[in-house]
């Protein structure tokens, strides 16, 4: 399975200190189903501890997931900051989810090519 960022979560996650072993291991703890949340259309909140503080002052994040394929970090926020995104935006997402998980194999390495998304390193 693939893994990835897309390029705007990049620069939110660098500026946050959030490293690629932390998403990393979100996406495990996503796939052993503990605080799964879906929004549909393949599009799942998922909830990552901020450094030293533990999930409840962490972040939300926002992964387009589809099981044995790919998984892509494509918006993130800080807990403080704000509640939730907006129906709209949640409507947005899926949207993008529904885009991403219909992408061919030679589309997702002409995105990783432009740096549209970058693969998570191990």
């Amino acid at each position: 399975m693939k893994k990835y960022k897309t390029r705007w979560f990049r620069k939110w996650s660098y500026k946050k200190s959030i490293s690629d072993q932390t998403l990393l291991d979100g996406i495990k703890s996503f796939e052993s189903g503990i605080g799964n949340i879906s929004l549909g259309s393949g599009l799942y909140k998922l909830r990552l501890a901020g450094q030293g503080k533990g999930k409840s002052g962490g972040y939300r994040t926002f992964l387009v997931y589809k099981k044995d394929h790919v998984a892509i970090y494509i918006y993130g926020f800080n807990k403080n900051e704000r509640e939730n995104i907006s129906d709209r935006e949640s409507q947005l997402y899926r949207r993008l989810a529904e885009t991403f998980l219909n992408l061919s194999i030679v589309d997702f390495e002409i995105a990783v090519a432009k740096g549209e998304l970058i693969e998570l390193e191990e």
